[in-house]
Formats: C-alpha cells, sequence, structure tokens
C-alpha cells in the first residue's frame, strides 16, 4: 500500500473555473491528480481550520505550477488552497533524481538544478548530487559566458554601424559598455582607437570628394612652364588636412613618417591643389611636401632635366598651384608638410 503524503498549494491565479497553483512535478503533483479546493477559516483561539468548498482535478502541470480545475460550481480567490493526498515516493530522492537528469538533458539548467538541490536535502554530501549540481552550475557559467559573448558581439554590430554612420559619440558610448566587462575585447579597442580618430580627423580634416578637376595653367596665364598646359586629372575621395603641420626643415621621409604614424600620408600634388579650392582648407605661408615625383604634366612639350623619379614636389608658397622640387633628403627652412587620407 502507498503511504501518501498531504500537500496544500496556493491559488495564485483564477481564470474561469481553472486555477493555477504554486506546487508542480518537484511536488509530486501529477496531471490527473484530485484535491479540494479549500480557504483558512480562524476558529476558537486563532486556530485556523481548512474549509472544503469543492472537489478539483490537476489538469496541467510544469514543474514548479500546476492548473486545475474545479469539478463543481464554487468561487474562489486568490490565495485560497488546493489540498492534495499524493504518493510519497513520488517525492523521493529516485523519483526527482530522474526528473532532474531530464532536465539536465533537455538543456533546462535553471530547472534541474531546483531539483539536484531539493535531493541535496535529503542526501546531503550525496556524490552523484553533488557531481550533477558541479555539471549543471558549469554548463550554466558556459551558457552564460555564451550569453554574454553573443551580447558582445550585438554591441560590436552597433557601435560599427554607428561609426560607419559618423555618429561617433554614440559608437563610443556603445564601445564602452563592452569595454567595461570585457576591456581586453580586441575588437572593441580597434573599434574605440578608429572612432576617436575618425572624430578627430573630421573636426581637423575637409573631405574632397572625387571626380573630374581641372589642374594647371594655360600660357600666358602660367608663371612657370611646368604649371601648364591646362589638363583634366580623375581623384578619388580623400581627406586632407584642413591646415599645415607648421613643422618646418623636415626631409621627405621624415615628413612621410609623421604621416603614416597617424595612419595617414602625405598628399599627392594634384590633390594638394583640387583641396585648396575647397571650404575650409587654408594655405599655408609655407611650401608643402606632396608624395609625387617631379613630372612634366600631360602635354607639356618644356623639358627639365631634373623631371623624373628623383626629386620630389614641393608646393607653394601661398599659391598651391606653384610647383617646385627638393631631393627626398632635402631639408628647407619655409617647408613644411601636412597630412592626407584615403577615405
Amino acid at each position: 500500500m502507498s503511504v501518501t503524503q498531504y500537500l496544500l498549494a496556493v491559488v495564485l491565479a483564477i481564470s474561469g473555473g481553472r486555477l493555477t497553483i504554486d506546487k508542480g512535478l518537484i511536488d509530486g503533483v501529477r496531471a490527473g491528480d484530485r484535491g479540494h479546493v479549500c480557504y483558512s477559516l480562524t476558529v476558537n483561539q486563532g486556530k485556523k481550520k481548512l474549509i472544503e468548498i469543492v472537489d478539483c482535478e490537476v489538469l496541467e502541470v510544469d514543474d514548479q505550477t500546476a492548473v486545475v480545475t474545479m469539478l463543481g460550481p464554487a468561487r474562489a480567490q486568490k490565495g485560497f488552497y488546493v489540498q492534495f493526498s499524493l504518493p510519497i515516493e513520488r517525492t523521493s530522492p529516485a523519483s526527482l533524481m530522474a526528473i532532474g537528469k531530464k532536465r539536465l538533458e533537455e538543456g533546462r539548467l535553471d530547472v534541474a538544478q531546483v531539483y539536484f538541490q531539493r535531493i541535496r536535502g535529503a542526501l546531503p554530501n550525496d556524490p552523484l548530487v553533488e557531481s550533477l549540481l558541479t555539471e549543471t552550475r558549469k554548463r550554466q557559467r558556459a551558457e552564460a559566458d555564451e550569453r554574454e559573448q553573443a551580447r558582445i558581439r550585438l554591441y560590436l554590430e552597433e557601435a560599427e554601424k554607428e561609426i560607419a554612420a559618423e555618429r561617433f559619440d554614440d559608437g563610443l558610448a556603445v564601445v564602452e559598455k563592452v569595454l567595461q566587462v570585457a576591456p581586453e575585447n580586441s575588437r572593441a579597442r580597434l573599434l574605440k582607437r578608429t572612432a576617436i580618430a575618425e572624430a578627430y580627423r573630421r573636426k581637423t580634416m575637409i573631405l574632397v570628394h572625387g571626380g573630374a578637376f581641372d589642374i594647371g595653367i594655360n600660357l600666358p596665364e602660367a608663371k612657370f612652364y611646368n604649371q601648364q598646359p591646362r589638363f583634366k586629372a580623375e581623384l578619388n575621395n580623400f581627406w586632407i588636412d584642413a591646415t599645415s603641420s607648421n613643422l618646418l626643415e623636415y626631409s621627405y621621409a621624415e615628413a612621410e613618417k609623421h604621416c603614416r604614424e597617424r595612419g595617414k600620408r602625405l598628399p599627392t600634388e594634384l590633390e594638394l591643389e583640387v583641396a585648396s579650392h575647397q571650404p575650409g582648407f587654408r594655405v599655408s605661408a609655407n611650401a608643402e611636401w606632396t608624395a609625387s615625383w617631379y613630372l612634366p604634366y600631360p602635354g607639356n612639350r618644356v623639358r627639365e632635366k631634373e623631371y623624373g623619379e628623383k626629386y620630389r614636389v614641393v608646393r607653394g608658397p601661398t599659391d598651391v598651384r606653384t610647383r617646385s622640387f627638393l631631393l627626398p633628403d632635402e631639408r628647407a627652412v619655409d617647408t613644411s608638410f601636412r597630412c592626407a587620407c584615403d577615405q
């Protein structure tokens, strides 16, 4: 003969003739179980007595709650009780262990942990229970780590979109959320450097949109033969410093290194000339290094011995259309430079 136990559940919610109670599989409740809906009445000397109002039957059950239906007309309220008489073996360690293992196999780790902790109360220090709890917690940590990594990936994707849209402050704010929990995340650190550099770039540089541009000056307006003839040049989008660095007596190599260390480069002579016509561009009082070799313009029939890949073009001062040249290792007291970069 099966030994029974009395179980008292609290009514949590009511929907029509159905009641949701706070007991489920872990407490021994099963679909089809019958019980009584009751309320508590205070009687003599403050004692409480359960008053049965209607029978009920379990329709649905999960691990920690169940839904019962009343088997007759009655009015129930939240806070009422449902009383069962259930086989005690349903809550034995063996029974709970079987359900806990099943939940573990299903990957329902939080629910499995509840079962194993309930068993631990009955079997303290049991090696099997402890090993199952350890495995459950290990898998919970792994899942938590994966969720955290997934959240970080979403944050970084959001930051990349913000930075690409030139909303640098918003992008940086998202990146900082990642760095708070993952300070060594290389992707986040790179995005932070990129956002800061791009934000600074847009404060100190101007964007020149690519296209076909007129370069040079036709005779007789040209002051020097190397400025002519006028021709069309195709350029891609590029960024260029709005002002000269005002660093003087740098060789070409030193100027180029200075730009490269900042993730930039020297502009070509054509870029410098085109940029000089852009709003916000400030022409320097000094001549400026360019990345171009000193070569004749297309169609120029005046040949200079200096033409070729020996000298670098220096533009200016004041009039950026003025072309001169220096050896790459030469330094001049009136020659500076500015940086450029591709978009």
